[in-house]
């Protein structure tokens, strides 16, 4: 979605990049949150140029404000320990992939071990707020614990569920509004498409209202109640 590249990368290139990184080693900057631990990429400063201290900082209330608002709106998660390796090459972020005994596996296999977010430096050219944006998609992916209608639910749900926490991080409503209309939601190829211009609009404008909706049961994630296509 936010790729500047000159030819577009295929999934299965992407893919293929994420699984020739996650095999080396890099220096991280480790967050310990509950019981488990976040190693991201020192790359990372490269990209927001702060200070070690302020960039555990940034993210340390990330993942705060993520279990928050899990909390806040009685969403089952569970924690999982996490590497965020950023790259220069990816157009788009990949998650749910481990790299276990030479096989790559996806995050249903990855019970009790570290899950891999690879993500491009790329986003962070955009905005930090865009880049915490897709963040904390992918981390949703990776910690919420629900069951869903079917990917497009998971993926858009993921999208609806960043954006309340985005919300609780960014303070000037012009920048948020902004933002997460960069998401998938906000796009005109994807949210307006699935959703239908007017109900897009009125899940923009008011996100929480809408992920109280997309609760239908307990753990259980969907847009049936609303208009999509």
């Amino acid at each position: 979605m936010f790729q500047k590249h000159k030819r577009e990368i295929t999934d299965e290139e992407n893919e293929k990049i994420c699984s020739q990184i996650i095999i080396k080693e890099y220096p991280y900057y480790e967050i310990s949150i509950d019981s488990v631990t976040i190693n991201i990429h020192k790359k990372v400063k490269e990209c927001i140029n702060k200070s070690e201290v302020e960039i555990i900082n940034y993210f340390s209330d990330l993942f705060l404000r993520f279990i928050d608002t899990c909390k806040e709106y009685n969403i089952r998660y569970k924690l999982a320990s996490v590497r965020f390796i950023l790259s220069d090459e990816m157009t788009r972020p990949q998650c749910g992939l481990i790299f276990d005994k030479g096989i790559l596996k996806p995050l249903q296999k990855a019970e009790g071990k570290s899950i891999d977010i690879c993500f491009p430096t790329e986003a962070f050219t955009i905005s930090l707020e865009f880049a915490f944006l897709y963040i904390l998609h992918e981390l949703s992916h990776c910690w919420l614990d629900l069951e869903y209608r079917n990917h497009k639910t998971m993926e858009y749900f993921a999208d609806l569920f960043a954006m309340c926490v985005l919300e609780k991080i960014v303070s000037n409503k012009k920048i948020y509004q902004k933002t997460i209309r960069m998401s998938y939601i906000g796009s005109k190829d994807f949210g307006a498409r699935y959703f239908g211009k007017e109900t897009q609009n009125k899940i923009l404008d008011d996100p929480k209202s809408f992920l109280k909706v997309a609760i239908t049961k307990p753990n259980y994630a969907s847009f049936e109640n609303l208009k999509y296509n």
